[in-house]
C-alpha cells in the first residue's frame, strides 16, 4: 500500500516546485491545503472557490490537508462540504491519506463527518488494511470501533 507524492500532489515554497504543482493540475487551494498554509486556506474559501475541484490525479484538497496531518484545515474544508468520500484515479480517498500518514485525529475528523472506513482503492485496499499494514494498532481500533459491522 503506497501512496505516491504525485498521488497526493504535494507542492511546497518554490517557483520550480509551484511549476511542477501546476503540471499536476493543483488549484491554489489545493496547494495551500496540502501545504498547510491556513491563511491562504482561508483566504481562498472567503472567495468562494470550489472546494472539491480536482487534479489530474483526481486528489483534493481535503486529500492534500489529511495526508499532510492539517486538521484546521481539514475542518475548515468539511465546513464548506469537502466532499468525504471523494475518491482519487486511483481510488484513495481522504481517509486513507490520513490513516496512511499516521494522523489519528484528522482520521477521527473524517469519520465523524461520514468517510467510509470500507471504501476500497482499486487494489482493493481499504483504511483499515493500511492501518494494518502498517501496524498501526491505535489506527486499527480507531477504525473497527467505526465500522459498520466491526470488522
Amino acid at each position: 500500500v503506497e501512496a505516491t507524492i504525485a498521488d497526493l500532489s504535494i507542492v511546497r515554497d518554490g517557483m520550480a516546485q509551484a511549476d511542477a504543482g501546476r503540471a499536476f493540475g493543483n488549484t491554489p487551494l489545493m496547494t495551500a491545503a496540502t501545504t498547510g498554509n491556513i491563511e491562504e486556506v482561508k483566504r481562498l474559501l472567503d472567495r468562494r472557490v470550489l472546494v472539491n475541484e480536482s487534479n489530474r490525479h483526481g486528489s483534493t484538497a481535503l486529500m492534500g490537508a489529511a495526508a499532510g496531518g492539517h486538521a484546521e484545515i481539514v475542518r475548515l474544508l468539511l465546513g464548506q462540504r469537502a466532499q468525504v468520500n471523494a475518491r482519487s484515479r486511483k481510488g484513495y480517498n481522504a481517509l486513507m491519506f490520513a490513516v496512511r500518514n499516521g494522523h489519528k485525529a484528522v482520521s477521527e475528523m473524517l469519520l465523524i463527518a461520514g468517510a467510509d472506513p470500507h471504501a476500497m482503492d482499486l487494489s482493493s485496499v481499504s483504511a483499515l488494511d493500511i492501518a494494518n499494514t502498517l501496524d498501526n494498532e491505535e489506527m486499527v481500533i480507531l477504525l473497527t470501533r467505526n465500522s459498520r459491522d466491526g470488522r
